[in-house]
């Protein structure tokens, strides 16, 4: 990666030397007739005070800030279905994972979903009182507390930020790796007396402990290059929450036949923004290197102008960049591609889990934006093959090479070009399975149907294939309300055309994908020395207390985290549940897996310590902690981490 790094920069030298007045000169912009009549406009209307507007900031250039000048501004609004806390006695059981279908949604026949049965599933639950913490560069701030699964908190929360070095210029900023944690808690009251007769003396017996319910993480440059995050985010939350129930909307075995159309799992409204607002830097705009033909060029050009002139908002990509500095046709970056046949050999009955494995895998490859990786320079596109030697990309390599499985796999596929939240500008990709569409979320191994009011996939700007561009032209841009058939060329306008034949683009991809087999042994080496080092942080942790661990709980976690990896998460939990009580009878248990992609230590450690798990004040609790690196082709790892803590019954 530092290679390419270095060959990009000194590629890119000459382009710093080229100036326009704006780099030179800060002067305000002489204002238009149209932004003049505007607000003239403004004027006339009427004000709405319980419906106030954002106004837009004026941007600054963040050479002239130091430390303390700049503020990172969290509005926390509500919370949608959060998992709620199991009451000591339930037995009552859940209903079956595979029993939501479409259908189901909207017919109530007399089902474990009848009402009855949902009020007597509402009244075996205890309420939680949930609230939000956010860290950012190891700085903590958090909401109030709130009552039950679907809060509100419409508050704003304020952390500094320091610049790497305390260096303030554009090409610092856009490196700066951290990211935005915002984790979401439920407060709990744990009574620490052991003897009543002294309830009667007064004093503290009482103490408050905060259990980790799921997360939020936005890196820093996706608030920085866009200016304002504002939306509603699915919370991360773990596929195992030791004392809770995750509510009515249970997690099943989606089927292409039966996508849900709003998502199940727990959602978080928010809106963060830098204060003051920055100036981001531009890409280079260069005419750089190129073998491809000038009059296609030319009429790339004449495309994108025209597709702009109508539509200024919507990306149109027809020419990219590769690693090398070149300028190619986007579509030379489609062609199927051979996934690990270790993959294909897990559900050879079952294309959907084939699809999902795949997607599992690429979203297991690190994610590195190429604005950190370049400095802001530019854009740049690998091909698959680099790609996975690099073991690092951004949205775009993610997305060509999940495609790219998909058309081997015999599907019909398409790289999308949009914008979703959080990442701003991206690419996903699109399939059609069983009479409908479905979106994937490359960088995540997700997928909604076309109509899921939860997918972060926001707006469509145009589609790719390996031997055509497509432009939307409607007059939405929003998933639900486009047609995603690229034949009618009154919803699609296509690069190549019967007035441009497509000339038959060779593909810069390689024929075939050749793996290395899974090291297990190097996924051992590493599972053992994270557990040893997160270990022995969670203890620098806890200065003032010792921490005890419980190796009957170790062993339990050590057993169990395989099965995770192997159902992905899914399915396991009541048998976990019912081993643990097994064992540790005698014991109230809380707890949590996390899974993460490998890419380094350093954001291991900092996604442990994000959860809060180190920070119970409970006397004489016990913790366990377990690590599972598990190994696919190409070196690529998945690891799991659980952590618990554990207070004896009295």
């Amino acid at each position: 990666m530092e290679k390419v790094r270095e060959s990009v920069i000194n590629r890119f030298l000459i382009a710093k030397h080229h100036f326009v007045v704006s780099d030179l000169v800060n002067e305000d912009e002489i204002p238009t007739i149209g932004v003049l009549s505007g607000s003239l406009f403004k004027l006339a209307e009427s004000k709405r005070p319980l419906k106030p507007r954002r106004k837009e900031r004026k941007k600054v250039m963040a050479q002239n800030l130091s430390d303390g000048d700049i503020k990172l501004l969290v509005n926390v609004v509500r919370a949608f279905e959060l998992p709620v806390r199991k009451s000591a006695g339930s037995k009552l059981q859940q209903p079956s994972k595979s029993s939501w279908a479409y259908n189901e949604m909207f017919v109530a026949p007399a089902t474990p979903h009848s009402p009855n049965h949902s009020m007597d599933w509402t009244f075996s639950q205890v309420s939680v009182r949930p609230f939000v913490e956010v860290s950012f560069q190891r700085t903590v701030c958090r909401t109030t507390t709130a009552e039950g699964s679907n809060p509100n908190w419409s508050e704003e929360l304020e952390l500094p930020f320091r610049a790497p070095n305390s260096d303030y210029s554009i090409s610092s900023l856009q490196s700066v790796k951290d990211d935005i944690f915002i984790n979401i808690f439920d407060e709990v009251l744990y009574d620490i007396l052991e003897d009543d007769r002294e309830r009667e003396v007064g004093g503290v017996h009482t103490c408050m402990e905060k259990r980790w319910l799921g997360l939020v993480r936005i890196p820093f440059t996706t608030v920085y290059f866009q200016g304002r995050i504002d939306g509603t985010f699915k919370i991360d939350t773990p596929p195992v929450l030791l004392g809770y129930s995750k509510g009515k909307n249970v997690e099943n075995d989606r089927k292409y036949d039966s996508i849900q159309q709003l998502s199940d799992g727990s959602y978080l409204s928010l809106f963060i923004t830098i204060e003051p607002q920055l100036i981001p830097g531009e890409s280079i705009q260069e005419r750089l290197d190129t073998q491809e033909d000038e009059k296609l060029l030319q009429a790339a050009e004449r495309y994108k102008a025209d597709c702009a002139l109508k539509f200024p908002d919507r990306q149109c990509l027809v020419t990219v960049i590769d690693i090398s500095g070149k300028t190619l046709f986007v579509t030379r970056f489609i062609r199927a591609l051979n996934p690990p046949e270790e993959l294909l050999r897990v559900h050879p009955d079952s294309p959907q889990q084939t699809s999902e494995l795949v997607a599992r895998y690429v979203s297991l490859i690190p994610f590195l934006p190429d604005m950190v990786s370049f400095a802001g320079i530019c854009d740049l596109w690998s091909t698959s093959d680099q790609f996975l030697d690099l073991l690092a990309g951004d949205e775009e390599e993610h997305a060509v090479l999940l495609c790219n499985y998909f058309l081997a796999l015999g599907k019909k596929a398409w790289l999308l070009i949009g914008n979703a939240v959080p990442e701003g500008p991206t690419a996903y990709v699109l399939t059609w399975e069983r009479n409908q569409y479905v979106i994937w979320n490359p960088s995540r191994g997700h997928f909604y149907g076309q109509y899921d009011a939860f997918c972060p996939l926001k707006r469509v700007s145009c589609l790719i294939s390996a031997d055509n561009v497509w432009f939307n032209i409607q007059q939405y841009d929003s998933p639900p309300r486009i047609n995603f058939d690229v034949n009618k060329t009154k919803f699609w306008k296509p690069f190549f055309s019967r007035s441009l034949p497509f000339p038959g683009l060779s593909s810069v991809q390689p024929e075939e994908l050749f793996y290395q087999n899974a090291d297990k042994a190097v996924a051992l080496h590493l599972q053992n020395r994270l557990e040893k080092i997160l270990k022995e942080k969670i203890m620098e942790w806890r200065p003032n207390h010792l921490t005890r661990w419980n190796r009957y709980c170790i062993s339990a976690l050590r057993q169990f985290l395989p099965l995770l990896e192997k159902h992905q998460g899914k399915e396991v939990e009541e048998d976990h549940q019912a081993e643990l009580q097994k064992q540790l009878g005698d014991y109230k248990i809380s707890g949590f897996p996390i899974h993460l992609p490998f890419s380094d230590v350093a954001s291991i450690v900092e996604a442990a310590y994000s959860t809060g798990v180190h920070k119970t004040e409970i006397p004489n609790t016990e913790f366990a902690l377990a690590v599972y690196v598990h190994a696919y082709p190409k070196h690529i790892l998945s690891v799991w981490i659980y952590v618990a803590s554990l207070v004896h019954n009295r």
